[in-house]
């Protein structure tokens, strides 16, 4: 029994029996709209430097509270959407334990404890992903913008929406598991 059996079985009732244990992928994760958001962080970025360099003789004269304080704020907004959602979901993932047993899917995460009964999911969405890593969402997504359990102003480093199976390794017999379980 490895640690991650040790976790789930605190939360497994007499009766349960677990089939799977498992993480996320670890460190950092990059996706599609990384594309989109890295260079608009980086333009956004530019913008508090142009308003300093702007402000720069307001601000000597003692003149310029607010293009200090403006500047500052798109620095930290600018930060954390280039470097700060990265770490703060590597930190998460790291932080998340996920668990089948012949009843339900459990979630352990920092922010809590979420189950799913096999017998009450109404949705699956199954998708592979690169180098052998799958998602698996017990759920409808929110949004039409997306597949992922995430809705658009949840990309900034947040844990789905949805409850999902997030880059799991031998994804596609987990889910075999999960529709085995479900016929039952």
């Amino acid at each position: 029994m490895n640690n991650l059996d040790t976790l789930l079985q605190m939360e497994i009732s007499g009766r349960e029996k677990l089939l799977w244990s498992g993480r996320p992928k670890q460190g950092l994760k990059f996706s599609a709209i990384d594309w989109f958001l890295i260079p608009f962080s980086i333009l956004w970025l530019l913008a508090p430097i142009g308003m300093l360099i702007a402000g720069e003789e307001n601000v000597q004269n003692n003149s310029g509270l607010p293009f200090l304080v403006i500047p500052l704020i798109f620095l930290c907004i600018g930060g954390y959407v280039l470097f700060g959602r990265f770490i703060h979901d590597a930190f998460r993932r790291k932080k998340t334990i996920y668990g089948l047993t012949d009843k339900r899917v459990i979630f352990i995460s920092k922010s809590g404890i979420k189950s799913v009964p096999i017998n009450e999911a109404v949705e699956i969405h199954f998708k592979e992903n690169r180098k052998s890593r799958s998602t698996i969402q017990f759920g409808a997504s929110p949004s039409l913008f997306s597949s992922s359990g995430n809705h658009p102003f949840n990309l900034l480093g947040g844990a789905p929406i949805v409850p999902t199976f997030e880059q799991i390794e031998n994804g596609t017999e987990v889910y075999k598991m999960i529709k085995k379980q479900m016929s039952l």
